[in-house]
């Protein structure tokens, strides 16, 4: 899979402070590194050119964005919250150990649909965790409050990103 790094380097107040002590940034101007420093690295970026996908790299992680939806059954709204507070020590290792980082879910409470945002390494690694024990026995635990597919797995639909700001 071809990848193509995009590096945005800053230097600023943040990174190097100036002697006067009001930096580059708070006077509008950027300063360079100190001299036998390296600049400091603000983000980068891996652009995945055969997807056009581009994910943030985070602690020498490739992270990717993705967001779907799900939905709770109608009056089930507190017990979904219930069974997530807390989320089973295993399930939060499996995801972990799978790449997952920054996992969220939101309720729409008049509709009921549930909004997921998650940052993966992997897409692969992503769509393993479905075959491991613990992820079967969290859909089973979820299946009567939620719609659910034969397999147990919850109706979901990926999202497609229209617009990110870092």
């Amino acid at each position: 899979m071809p990848w193509l790094t995009v590096v945005v380097v800053r230097t600023s107040r943040s990174a190097y402070p100036s002697p006067d002590g009001l930096g580059g940034s708070r006077l509008g101007r950027e300063r360079p590194a100190p001299q036998g420093q390296p600049p400091m690295i603000h983000s980068a970026f891996l652009l995945n050119r055969a997807y056009g996908r581009m994910g943030l790299l985070r602690k020498g992680h490739l992270v990717l964005r993705k967001a779907f939806v799900m939905s709770v059954h109608a009056g089930r709204e507190k017990e979904y919250e219930k069974r997530h507070n807390p989320v089973w020590r295993e399930m939060l290792e499996t995801l972990k150990a799978h790449g997952v980082h920054n996992y969220s879910i939101f309720l729409h409470p008049q509709t009921r649909q549930l909004f997921g945002y998650v940052e993966i390494e992997d897409e692969a690694r992503w769509k393993a965790i479905a075959s491991t024990p613990v992820c079967q026995k969290w859909w089973k635990y979820m299946g009567d409050i939620m719609p659910s597919n034969p397999d147990n797995s919850p109706v979901s639909a990926d999202l497609q990103e229209v617009f990110h700001l870092e």
